[in-house]
């Protein structure tokens, strides 16, 4: 049945209670969640796409870190996370949807409160969760990074340096507005999302006119950061992306409305065609 799919897509969806939790997929950064009101008790569900990751036909792996709620150190016994993987086919999603596997935290319920649940999450620095699957249907082959530079090759601290030197150009453009500027030196990740996700002439101009209105938006400002606050995350089975991200473990481009109190996120990525290219956006 998955190779009928005219237009096959990956998804990940999430369940989580009680924790906080960080996601890549083939070792590259996905998704996550650290917030104060991951202490609150609320759960949270989403569902994110993954072809972006995949670019091509072969195994891939879901690994997620369950940690502790805001201001703890060490997981609750009430803590709970489930990823399930499904594939659907975007022409006809609610029709399609198929799922291929599910991963969660051990099951903590026991009859007796005080006998311990067989795998103990109470106490825990944290948990991982790894899941994997070879049942890919890709109709493309996407070039993306899997020809890019080994970034392992190249000084730390230049490569650091670089990296921040490149976020800190993405500020400027954010802070002036510039969003024509912004939208030429992201084209490349652009494409491949495009392709990735199947996007005709409608949903380009929908995901154009999205950024626009981030850009316009003359409340979001990108929340300052300076080098000492940065670290750099190098990504991937071969070392081929990179991201900068606050210690904190926040995206350094993370944006704030203080007047309407919300927040976004720009997920940017970096990677080196080769080891004497500049670095771009992917």
């Amino acid at each position: 049945m998955n190779a009928k799919f005219i237009k096959p897509t990956y998804l990940i969806s999430l369940n989580l209670v009680n924790c906080q939790i960080e996601v890549k997929c083939n070792d590259i950064h996905l998704f996550e969640y650290k917030s104060k009101s991951s202490a609150m008790g609320n759960g949270i569900s989403i569902s994110l796409p993954i072809n972006h990751l995949l670019l091509k036909n072969e195994a891939f792996t879901i690994k997620a870190k369950v940690l502790p709620v805001h201001g703890k150190d060490i997981l609750e016994r009430s803590s709970l996370a489930k990823f399930e993987i499904s594939m659907l086919d975007y022409v006809a999603p609610k029709k399609t949807i198929v799922k291929l596997f599910e991963i969660a935290t051990p099951d903590q319920s026991t009859e007796n409160s005080e006998i311990k649940p067989e795998i103990d999450l109470e106490g825990l620095p944290f948990y991982e969760l790894i899941g994997g699957s070879v049942a890919k249907v890709l109709p493309f082959s996407l070039k993306g990074w899997q020809d890019s530079a080994d970034l392992t090759k190249i000084d730390a601290q230049k490569l650091l340096l670089d990296s921040f030197n490149f976020y800190k150009k993405i500020q400027s453009l954010i802070d002036q507005k510039k969003v024509n500027d912004y939208i030429e030196l992201t084209a490349e990740q652009d494409d491949l999302l495009q392709k990735a996700y199947y996007y005709g002439p409608s949903q380009i101009a929908r995901e154009r006119q999205q950024v626009e209105e981030i850009f316009n938006d003359s409340g979001l400002s990108v929340i300052p950061f300076s080098f000492k606050d940065v670290e750099l995350e190098i990504m991937g089975k071969d070392n081929q992306l990179l991201r900068l991200k606050r210690r904190n473990g926040q995206p350094v481009l993370l944006l704030y409305d203080p007047f309407e109190k919300k927040t976004v996120k720009l997920d940017v990525k970096l990677h080196k065609t080769t080891l004497n290219t500049p670095l771009s956006v992917i």
